[in-house]
């Protein structure tokens, strides 16, 4: 009696041990349209399973992938030269937990699921772009599947070697990893690192190498239906040089960070930031610079409505203006708390920029036209002359055909720099109907006068070599430097 309850006992074991593939699979497969409808819910690109095979101890699953930029919501769709549309194929092989051996790890582990997929774009462009490997694959994703709804999505795309006479193309390929959660078919958090391998590419006409682009992102999804957390992008160098005019150009060490926050209930909080080490080109050489771009406390319902507006629009088109939801809702982000502001830090081998700004409503706004004239702005400018200099150097001088001997013809006086300045001011010399013609003062002449006569009228003060100027405006009065700005002045 005793043996036959432990035959029974081993009977039951095995049965367990042998469906629990299956029932992990069909759990699996519940959560995988979960995530499909998540996909679907959070981008412009469509995922459509085509076929689920569901199999005892694994699975195939098919996925469609289609972008198309078409959107209703405009009058008319883009016109043909601006629609997008394709479609990818991605073919999955899913083993079931729970317990698993995960490739890409060399390693078992504990999961519900791992799913090795290829992602393949069209195939003329698979032929074209990899070749003889084009059955590898433009993407291989592989997606573990953790327990209560987390998963690892690792990526890779192989690398590129192009080569036509004396035209090349290598690209070291991407790879990346995701961490991520859902919630009811959303990604509630979001973990990633995305590196895009080094570039090198020449033709007659010109070069370009890049080193590794690195992206991270960590965010999370808010009860505000918002995103909380930062994007980064770093591109440690860019080298491009353009052969037939001898011109080289470099970037080294560009990072641009995103931050989003809320401060308080129903407040939102963006922040972005931009910084470099040098910037290299044959007119301009900038060294380590920054700039940040703050807007705080923001309604944060409102911009979950302008983001949604800008989500249903379709990609940039030069013939549409921007949809009317988007400037319905543009007005209503602005709370009485909220502050808009910009720093910037520019060093430069001509000389330095220095800027702080600021923008605020301290009056309740009630429309489009409401935020345009309440608003209040300050901005602070230190600037070195050098850099003005170099800048009003670099203009393209302006002429204009001469005049025939009958019209009436500015008379130049022998220093063209006081014309231009006459010109500046609105006092122009003396007319005569002198056969005698001659051409326009050059833009950087009539520049130069310009700066001159507003630190004549105190709107740029000198401190050393440095311009200063405080500018405000309220109630649609412009000061600079404490000084009313009169249009009729300049």
């Amino acid at each position: 009696m005793r043996i036959k309850r432990w035959h029974l006992l081993i009977i039951i074991i095995v049965v367990l041990v042998l469906a629990t593939p299956f029932v992990t699979g069909l759990l699996f497969k519940h959560n995988y349209m979960n995530l499909i409808a998540a996909i679907n819910a959070n981008s412009q690109v469509k995922a459509t399973v085509t076929d689920y095979q569901l199999g005892w101890f694994s699975s195939d699953a098919t996925l469609s992938l289609s972008f198309d930029n078409s959107v209703p919501t405009y009058p008319t769709n883009p016109p043909k030269e601006f629609a997008l549309s394709f479609v990818m194929t991605v073919t999955q092989h899913i083993t079931h937990g729970p317990i698993l051996y995960a490739p890409t790890e060399h390693t078992w582990r504990l999961a519900q699921a791992n799913v090795l997929g290829v992602l393949h774009m069209p195939a003329q462009i698979e032929a074209a772009v990899l070749g003889s490997r084009a059955q590898e694959g433009s993407l291989q994703l592989d997606l573990l599947s953790t327990f209560f709804h987390g998963y690892i999505l690792k990526l890779r795309e192989p690398s590129i070697n192009l080569q036509a006479g004396m035209e090349n193309l290598t690209w070291q390929g991407l790879s990346g990893q995701m961490n991520f959660t859902l919630a009811e078919q959303h990604i509630h958090h979001m973990k990633s690192l995305v590196t895009i391998g080094a570039l090198n590419a020449s033709t007659k006409a010109a070069s370009m190498f890049s080193q590794p682009i690195t992206t991270t992102t960590d965010i999370t999804y808010n009860a505000d239906h918002l995103w909380e957390g930062s994007h980064t992008l770093l591109i440690p160098e860019i080298i491009l040089d353009v052969t037939q005019s001898e011109s080289n150009y470099m970037l080294k060490n560009f990072r641009a960070a995103y931050f989003a926050s809320m401060s308080a209930p129903h407040l939102y909080n963006i922040r972005a930031q931009f910084t470099l080490d040098n910037f290299l080109s044959p007119a301009f050489e900038i060294g380590s610079s920054n700039l940040v771009l703050a807007l705080s406390k923001l309604n944060a319902d409102a911009w979950n409505r302008f983001i949604q507006a800008v989500e249903t629009s379709p990609l940039p088109n030069p013939s549409h203006s921007p949809s009317q939801a988007m400037l319905d809702n543009l007005y209503i982000l602005i709370t009485p708390d909220t502050l808009i502001s910009e720093d910037v830090s520019l060093n430069s081998k001509n000389g330095i920029l220095t800027s702080h700004g600021e923008a605020s409503w301290p009056q309740p706004i009630n429309s489009l036209q409401d935020m345009m004239s309440k608003i209040k702005l300050k901005l602070s400018i230190r600037v070195s002359q050098s850099l003005i200099q170099k800048l009003i150097t670099m203009n393209v001088p302006l002429t204009q055909p001469t005049t025939q001997s009958n019209e009436v013809t500015p008379t130049v006086p022998a220093n063209p720099y006081a014309y231009a300045y006459a010109s500046a001011t609105d006092t122009p010399p003396a007319n005569n109907t002198s056969e005698t013609t001659y051409n326009n003062p050059s833009t950087s002449t009539l520049t130069q006068a310009r700066v001159d006569q507003w630190v004549q009228l105190g709107y740029l003060t000198v401190d050393k070599n440095d311009f200063i100027t405080d500018i405000t405006y309220e109630n649609g009065v412009v000061k600079a430097n404490g000084h009313e700005v009169n249009e009729a002045k300049h």
